[in-house]
C-alpha cells in the first residue's frame, strides 16, 4: 500500500500539467479503496493478484482474472504507465493497447523493460516518490516539480483539541515489526500526557498482540474496518507512530505529525517523504532510546 501513496504525487502532477486527462489506475482490489482517495483517479481497475497467489487452487480466481482480460483487452490509452517495475505489472499492462513506459532495468528489480515502448534511467538512490516522478517528468518533458500527495487535503495542528496517537503497530513482514516493548513503553509515556491511545488491527492474530501491548489500559481498537473510514479516523490524530506501512505512508502524505519506524528497510528510498513534521526512524532495536527519540520529536513538534 505503500507503493500506492508514492506514486499519488505522480498522479496529481499529471492532472496539474494535463487538466483534461482521465486517469485510470490498475490495482489490487485488496488496495483499490486507497487508490479511491486520490480525487484525481477517474476509473479504479482492479485484479485480485494477491489472492490469486494466496488461494492458487482456487479456481474462481482463476476466472475473475480471465474475465478480466477478456472485458479489458486491447482497451486503449494514449499512455500506459508502469510504476511498478516487476514481472506481475509489466504482463499485466499488455492487456492494454497504448504506448507503454517504465523504468529501465537498471533502476527495477526485475528485468521487463524489453516490454515498454520507452525506458527512463535515473540516479539508483532516489527515494520511490521522487523516481516516480522522475519517470513522468522525462516522458513529458516537464522540469521536476514540486508535488503534492493530496491536493485538496491540509492538516491544522492544534494542540489544544483531538489529543489522540494512533499506533500502527503490526506489518504484513515479520521482519518489519518493532519490540513489543518499545509500543508498551510508548503507551506508558503517552497516558501519562493525558493521551487517548487508538490501535489499529486487521486480522485476530494482530488483535491479539495489540491486546497484549495495551493490557488493561483504557485504548480503542479500530478492528477490521474498511480503509476508507480508517483513513478518515487518521485526520483526527494528533501523531501516529507506526511500523513501514502503507498507512504510516498515508498518514505521512496527509501532513499528519508522523514517526515511521523502520526494522528492516530503507528510509532513504522508501521512508516518510515531503512531510516537514514527519520522523524517519531507523531503528537499532534500541527501544528505549527510540522512545527518547520518538518523545523528543513530539516536545519540538508541539512546542
Amino acid at each position: 500500500m505503500g507503493d500506492i501513496v508514492h506514486t499519488f504525487p505522480s498522479i496529481t502532477l499529471i492532472k496539474n500539467e494535463f487538466p483534461e486527462a482521465k486517469i485510470h489506475w490498475l490495482v489490487d482490489g485488496k488496495f483499490s479503496s486507497m487508490v479511491k482517495t486520490h480525487p484525481y483517479v477517474d476509473n479504479i481497475l482492479s485484479v485480485d493478484i494477491r489472492k490469486l497467489k494466496k488461494y492458487f487452487f482456487k479456481y474462481h480466481y482463476y476466472l475473475r482474472l480471465i474475465t478480466f482480460v477478456i472485458k479489458n483487452y486491447n482497451k486503449k490509452y494514449d499512455l500506459i504507465i508502469d510504476f511498478q517495475g516487476l514481472f506481475k505489472s509489466a504482463l499485466l499492462s499488455l492487456i492494454f493497447k497504448g504506448h507503454r513506459i517504465g523504468f529501465a532495468n537498471s533502476n527495477i528489480k526485475e528485468p521487463v523493460s524489453m516490454i515498454y515502448s520507452n525506458t527512463y534511467s535515473m540516479e539508483k538512490k532516489l527515494h520511490a516518490v521522487e523516481k516516480n516522478l522522475s519517470l513522468i517528468c522525462q516522458h513529458l518533458n516537464l522540469p521536476k516539480k514540486i508535488f503534492e500527495y493530496y491536493p485538496d487535503y491540509y492538516f491544522e495542528f492544534d494542540s489544544k483539541v483531538n489529543k489522540n496517537i494512533l499506533f500502527i503497530t503490526c506489518a504484513s513482514k515479520i521482519k518489519k515489526k518493532w519490540h513489543i516493548y518499545g509500543w508498551k513503553e510508548l503507551l506508558g509515556i503517552f497516558l501519562k500526557k493525558n493521551f487517548h491511545i487508538f490501535f489499529t488491527a486487521g486480522n485476530k492474530e494482530e488483535l491479539d498482540y495489540v491486546n497484549e501491548i495495551k493490557s488493561e489500559n483504557n485504548c480503542t481498537i479500530i478492528f477490521d474496518e474498511d480503509l476508507l473510514q480508517v483513513i478518515e479516523k487518521l485526520k483526527s490524530m494528533h501523531l501516529v507512530i507506526g511500523l513501514d506501512t502503507g498507512l504510516t505512508h498515508a498518514s505521512n502524505a496527509l501532513g499528519i505529525p508522523t514517526v515511521g519506524l523502520f526494522i528492516n528497510s530503507s528510509p532513504e528510498l522508501t521512508g516518510l517523504f515531503g512531510n516537514t513534521n514527519s520522523l524517519n526512524l531507523l531503528s537499532n532495536l534500541d527501544y528505549k532510546k527510540d522512545c527518547l527519540e520518538i518523545l523528543n520529536f513530539y516536545e519540538k513538534i508541539y512546542k
